[in-house]
């Protein structure tokens, strides 16, 4: 695709010599058929332009021809406000536009001798190409023109566009759900990034809540419930930071809990701590994001089933300790 845009003669005649780069052509000359506007008065001729092209070529010679083969080139000269002027330039070569810029100059001579400038750095090329055996590309040159008050010195080579360096993709990240605080679960997620967008979960926990019930205005102390397991599973994450973009994945449930007094046994079992063993599993879905050097902020739902050794009261299922119960992530953590 051609270049587009406004720019200083000097950036704009650099932007030319690239564009050129790697052009191969034909020995001998390159007829250039010249179409040429010049609307403020004063400004060179159409014969002195076509002149000033051939000057500045070693191959450039002008023609009226209609030869599929030449390049043709079209120079309009305006006035850019009262102080400037204004060239437009394109060529084209084999019917494809290889050079479309716009100058501006203090002066019509000034603007005419850059656009002939760009007009014969293209006629000129550059025939090296890179040899088959090692397919190598030409050694960055540098070409250095007038263009009667305007010296340009700009590399002609294939040169190649700097892209930003990319942020390096976290590996391991530590989160914790402070939703979880509400029915006294104090846990800590660790991802560990296995391989881009494959993650493997790991979350300990440890459950503490103090049971008391009243009945006809006695107050009784249940003990506390207590509890210690984990989760292991596997997230996909669709972004390429590591934890991050939208995620989906199982995990594996595994948990011992315990009472530490036997008074509430004997009490309301809504409420009374519980001695039992549960296996399950789970899966979620959700999205994070990595803010930062690594802060991460994450949401997301699953579902989960946990089978009880013993048959635990509702307390159980509504702490999500047993049965199949719903799950609301929420991620706060730092990722590495």
């Amino acid at each position: 695709m051609p270049s587009k845009g406004r720019a200083s003669i000097g950036a704009a005649v650099a932007l030319a010599l690239v564009a050129c780069a790697g052009i191969a052509r034909a020995d001998g000359p390159e007829p250039i058929v010249v179409t040429y506007e010049a609307m403020p008065k004063g400004c060179p001729k159409e014969n002195d332009f076509k002149k000033s092209v051939e000057k500045r070529s070693a191959r450039a010679v002008a023609s009226t021809s209609s030869s599929a083969n030449a390049i043709r080139a079209r120079v309009e000269i305006d006035a850019a406000g009262t102080r400037e002027i204004r060239a437009r330039v394109k060529v084209t070569s084999d019917d494809r536009v290889v050079v479309d810029r716009e100058l501006k100059g203090k002066s019509c001579a000034e603007a005419v001798e850059a656009s002939a400038l760009l007009v014969a750095m293209f006629a000129d090329g550059d025939d090296r190409e890179p040899t088959e055996e090692t397919n190598e590309e030409p050694e960055p040159e540098t070409a250095s023109r007038t263009a009667g008050p305007l010296a340009v010195s700009a590399p002609v080579a294939n040169e190649r566009p700097v892209r930003a360096k990319p942020l390096d993709p976290k590996r391991l990240s530590f989160t914790a759900n402070p939703l979880s605080l509400a029915v006294s679960r104090y846990s800590m997620q660790v991802d560990v990034m296995l391989a881009r967008h494959h993650a493997l979960t790991l979350n300990p926990f440890f459950v503490n809540v103090k049971r008391k019930y009243t009945e006809a205005g006695q107050a009784y102390d249940l003990g506390h419930q207590n509890g210690l397991g984990g989760e292991i599973g596997y997230r996909f994450y669709t972004g390429d930071r590591g934890p991050n973009g939208f995620f989906f994945g199982p995990s594996f449930v595994a948990a011992r809990y315990w009472a530490d007094s036997d008074e509430g046994e004997t009490k309301l079992a809504l409420s009374a701590p519980q001695s039992y063993s549960a296996v399950g599993g789970a899966f979620d879905i959700g999205g994070q994001v990595l803010i930062g050097p690594g802060i991460v902020l994450g949401a997301g739902v699953g579902v989960q089933y946990v089978h009880a050794t013993e048959a635990p009261g509702l307390m159980a299922w509504f702490e999500g300790r047993a049965g199949l119960a719903p799950r609301l992530l929420v991620a706060l953590g730092y990722a590495f």
